[in-house]
């Protein structure tokens, strides 16, 4: 390698050194704790797709190597030949014994049920998963929403599974306490909590949400 070959080298490596230290790790740290800490600022989704996206294909390349956990096939089998509605129903009860917790990367099935606890986007995997496996439509569904109960709340993120019901009304399946066993309708949910949708992951898979 010749002298002037090496200095071309050695500089474009310390501009991407610069450009590494100055522009991605802050940007990095910025969406851990927008994710991570329960607060979710506004910001533009465009930016950050890559993030949520490298997460969730990561999670989901994990999870294609690994079986469904063995409750999780029950619960399968369980609702095979039950209704539509009931399916919905069942799915978000059964999950009562696994704990709500804040995850740095997310979890597949088997992580989930194996750890015993997970956030929202894990919930919303496993969901997306069962749907799948009943034929039944799904989407997940990455937004921002803000707490109607809460007066000073701010806007953060959140993960659910949309599907559909007997009637083919879109509805959320939502790890909210205030959610379990029940089937929400989309409309009426969104306008409660004041839903922004930002991205949505279905069969082809990670979306920015236009």
């Amino acid at each position: 390698m010749s002298l002037l070959t090496f200095k071309n080298v050695s500089h474009t490596r310390l501009i991407t050194s610069v450009f590494i230290l100055l522009v991605v790790m802050p940007l990095c740290i910025y969406v851990m704790f927008a994710k991570y800490s329960g607060k979710f600022p506004k910001y533009y989704p465009e930016i950050y797709y890559t993030i949520y996206a490298a997460d969730f294909y990561y999670a989901d390349r994990r999870a294609r190597l690994q079986a469904l956990p063995r409750d999780a096939l029950k619960t399968i089998d369980m609702l095979r030949n039950e209704t539509r509605n009931n399916q919905l129903v069942g799915l978000t009860s059964v999950l009562k014994p696994i704990k709500l917790g804040t995850d740095k990367l997310s979890k597949t099935p088997m992580e989930l049920y194996n750890d015993g606890s997970g956030d929202c986007s894990d919930f919303a995997y496993l969901w997306y998963v069962q749907l799948k496996a009943l034929g039944i439509p799904a989407k997940i569904l990455y937004l921002s929403m803000i707490d109607p109960f809460d007066e000073s709340a701010t806007e953060f993120l959140h993960v659910v599974t949309l599907t559909v019901d007997a009637d083919g009304h879109d509805v959320v399946l939502d790890i909210s306490e205030a959610s379990f066993g029940k089937i929400i309708s989309y409309d009426a949910w969104v306008e409660k909590f004041k839903v922004k949708l930002l991205y949505e992951i279905d069969e082809t898979g990670f979306h920015l949400t236009k």
